[in-house]
């Protein structure tokens, strides 16, 4: 499966995508798969390619509601770019796939 089928990854200009091709790994999530909680570290940056991530709140009363998605447009673990921190949210896959 072409990495660049996410759109991000696919924007990269030719010399940018030669340098992150290698870092790339391909991972298949089941879904319900939770790729972090509340708090955890960030230790990676995922591009979606078919899957479809939820990023969810849990409230004070125990509920949860979403707050975005993303899917093959975006990337989830920004803060890997900008230095780092725990996660704030949790997020689980929607959709199974790459």
């Amino acid at each position: 499966m072409d990495p660049r089928q996410n759109r991000l990854l696919a924007a990269l200009p030719p010399a940018q995508w030669a340098e992150w091709a290698p870092r790339i790994e391909h991972l298949d999530f089941p879904l319900g798969h939770v790729v972090h909680e509340p708090g955890d570290p960030y230790h990676y940056v995922y591009f979606p390619l078919t899957t479809v991530i939820s990023i969810m709140r849990t409230l004070s009363t125990g509920a949860s509601t979403q707050l975005a998605v993303v899917g093959h447009e975006g990337l989830l673990g920004v803060p890997v770019f900008i230095g780092g921190g725990p996660a704030g949210n949790r997020a689980v896959v929607q959709h199974a796939g790459a």
